[in-house]
């Protein structure tokens, strides 16, 4: 549903639907930008300079490596758990089948993006986010069945929270940062008063006020009485 919003919403628009994406792009910036810079402090993001040639560098092998092992991980935990739900009524399948839902969702929503738009940094956030839950989700049932075994591993449970908590809060503190793109050039402070002289020395009744990225000709029509 959401899907056809955005295909409406961009067909009355300038830009496309382009349906020319790489899968394997998507498979990699997956790893990327959402497993990678939600779980990984001050991972970054990669860019076109990152590539040479066309080829894959030794950056993007490392990247590739180490979101890898990470997404495995997480995949054989799930696996783990759904199977030992067969026989152990103590694992609760209703949870691992939030998790299959959370994963699906979001990589649809991924998918969707990168193959028919592009895999921006901006269309990883809602995956990122379902990430987090699905590793909250898994380390609660970890914890809860380490309880089960021994009450006093208590003390784990809370040492778990306090190092997810710290964990979450500092990849995305030192891993999301604005783009220069969309930091550096016009201000609404400055383009106001350009747009007020504007408006006093030639008598027009609109005038257009230019807004970031300066690459694109982005900018905002207002009425020039709505500056007086």
């Amino acid at each position: 549903l959401q899907g056809l919003c955005i295909a409406y919403s961009l067909s009355q628009g300038l830009r496309k639907i382009s349906g020319s994406g790489s899968i394997l792009k998507i498979i990699y910036l997956y790893l990327d930008r959402v497993v990678g810079s939600t779980l990984i402090p001050n991972f970054g993001f990669v860019n076109s300079n990152d590539i040479v040639s066309g080829l894959l560098t030794s950056k993007l092998l490392l990247r590739a490596g180490a979101t890898i092992v990470i997404f495995t991980i997480i995949v054989s935990m799930v696996v783990y758990l759904w199977r030992k739900s067969k026989n152990d009524v103590t694992v609760v399948r209703r949870p691992l089948q939030n998790i299959l839902l959370l994963f699906v969702v979001s990589s649809f929503y991924w998918a969707f993006s990168g193959y028919f738009f592009n895999p921006e940094p901006r269309y990883a956030i809602f995956p990122g986010l379902c990430l987090v839950a699905i590793i909250c989700i898994l380390f609660d049932i970890c914890a809860s069945q380490a309880m089960i075994i021994n009450n006093r591993l208590i003390w784990l449970k809370k040492s778990g929270v306090v190092f997810l908590s710290f964990l979450f809060i500092s990849t995305w503190l030192f891993s999301i940062k604005p783009s220069p793109m969309r930091t550096t050039g016009t201000t609404w402070e400055s383009e106001l008063a350009t747009a007020r002289n504007f408006c006093n020395n030639l008598g027009q009744e609109n005038v257009n006020l230019h807004i970031l990225p300066i690459t694109g000709s982005w900018f905002v029509t207002m009425k020039c009485s709505e500056l007086q």
